[in-house]
């Protein structure tokens, strides 16, 4: 009943918190951030653009690309192009 009086009344029920690692991106730019960043690393736009679309073992099996909408997926990008850009690869 007191949900129906809330709907009655013209208030909503407040919106549950996303999951930390759910949020997005903290960074609107975060998509622009990670090409720049690995046509830095991979020296080249058609290899970055390739890396970024092909799935990751790195990253779990997950396409870069797919990663970027939440500030956690952009920051793993971001880490896994530094540990090419320093000779790690996994």
């Amino acid at each position: 009943m007191a949900a129906s009086k809330r709907h009655r009344e013209g208030t909503r029920p407040k919106a549950r918190p996303a999951a930390p690692g759910a949020r997005q991106s903290d960074q609107p730019g975060g998509r622009a951030r990670a090409t720049a960043r690995a046509e830095e690393v991979l020296q080249d736009r058609a290899s970055a653009a390739a890396w970024l679309r092909t799935p990751n073992r790195a990253l779990g099996g997950m396409v870069p690309l797919d990663l970027l909408r939440t500030q956690a997926g952009l920051e793993a990008v971001l880490r896994v192009l530094g540990r090419i850009e320093a000779g790690v690869y996994s």
